[in-house]
Order: structure tokens, then C-alpha cells, then sequence
């Protein structure tokens, strides 16, 4: 039930978002130091590895925005649950 509501909203909530413009690597930088903390927390939380948030990309976000057919909400690269 949760899933079949969730999709419409999901949806309409973004039918006309635009790509999200990637940060600049200076961006990052200096944003990470605000989240760092939270990022650990979040490892401990889920027993994940996040560390690649803390680490400058080779196109530090250039993904961002860029979604494969069909699927409406960013996954940062993780397979889909399901």
C-alpha cells in the first residue's frame, strides 16, 4: 500500500523538477566539513560504507541530475530495492 501511494506523489512532487546542477569540487569541499559528522553516524546506522561522500570525484557529481529511464528519484548510484 505504502508503495502504490508513494509513486504518484513521488511523481507529481517532481514532474517538473530540472537536473540538479553538479557542485564544483571547491563546493564540496567546503560543504563536507557541515555534514562529515552526519555521514558517520549514518555508516554506523546502517553498516554502509559513505566515505566516498567525504572524497573529491573524478566529476564530483557530474551524475547528478542524470537518471536512467523510468526512474523518477535519484539513487546516488545504488541498485533500486525491490
Amino acid at each position: 500500500m505504502g508503495r502504490a501511494l508513494a509513486e504518484p506523489i513521488e511523481h507529481l512532487l517532481q514532474r517538473r523538477g530540472v537536473s540538479r546542477r553538479p557542485l564544483t569540487w571547491d563546493q564540496r569541499r567546503r560543504l563536507i566539513p557541515y555534514f562529515a559528522a552526519d555521514i558517520e553516524l549514518l555508516q554506523q546506522v546502517t553498516g554502509e560504507d559513505f566515505s566516498d561522500w567525504l572524497r573529491p570525484r573524478d566529476r564530483s557529481g557530474g551524475l547528478v541530475g542524470a537518471r536512467p529511464p523510468g526512474q523518477r528519484q535519484s539513487r546516488n548510484g545504488r541498485p533500486p530495492r525491490g
